[in-house]
């Protein structure tokens, strides 16, 4: 519900639930874009830290505005409304979170942890999120059982790319374990955040 409560606004959102099958894609394609172009060379993670601190104060930015006047809100959910989500009418977006916890990532943790991390967030939220709306029924923590199960199967083959299976396997389990807590910030942040720790700690002490 739209905290506004401007009729025109609430239209607006109610348009954008659903399933959202182009969102999903388009966070997967982000994170995938990302580890694509440092695996290929194209871009530095020293860039490509600053592209992202740009993009994240542009992106903050623009929330403030948008929640700020509700003229620029009804504006943004007009201009993306196979995108947006009804939760983001009175909130920052999740683009912007997603953004800040690429960037914090490789920011602080090594790049090899950085960029399964990010892979997971571009893969384990958006297939836990369809699994979880369209084939979920047992409730579990703030989701459910198959959705729960779906993300951590989805983390564990990102991890897998960068790290040997068993480390693969506990990262999953402990993004699995994380998504289902409620958080006070948005899961594109806590996720890859929660993922480089995991991963961090388990290299050291592993590898």
């Amino acid at each position: 519900m739209v905290e506004s409560r401007d009729p025109h606004l609430e239209a607006l959102v109610d348009k954008t639930s659903g399933l959202q099958p182009l969102r999903r894609l388009l966070l997967f394609g982000a994170g995938a874009l990302v580890v694509a172009a440092l695996l290929a060379d194209v871009v530095s993670r020293q860039t490509l830290v600053g592209i992202l601190a740009i993009l994240f104060g542009l992106s903050l930015l623009a929330d403030l505005m948008r929640l700020r006047w509700t003229h620029a809100n009804r504006m943004f959910f007009r201009a993306f409304v196979s995108l947006a989500s009804p939760r983001e009418a009175g909130k920052i977006a999740s683009s912007t979170w997603y953004v800040l916890g690429v960037l914090l990532v490789f920011a602080f943790f090594p790049q090899r942890v950085a960029m399964a991390a990010t892979l997971i967030l571009a893969v384990a939220d958006p297939v836990g999120n369809l699994v979880g709306r369209s084939l979920g029924r047992r409730p579990f923590g703030t989701g459910t059982i198959e959705g729960t199960a779906a993300l951590i199967l989805a983390s564990f083959l990102a991890a897998l790319v960068f790290f040997p299976m068993g480390v693969a396997a506990v990262t999953a389990m402990s993004v699995g374990l994380a998504e289902t807590r409620e958080w006070r910030f948005d899961d594109n942040l806590t996720v890859p955040l929660a993922a480089a720790t995991v991963l961090s700690l388990l290299s050291a002490a592993i590898l």
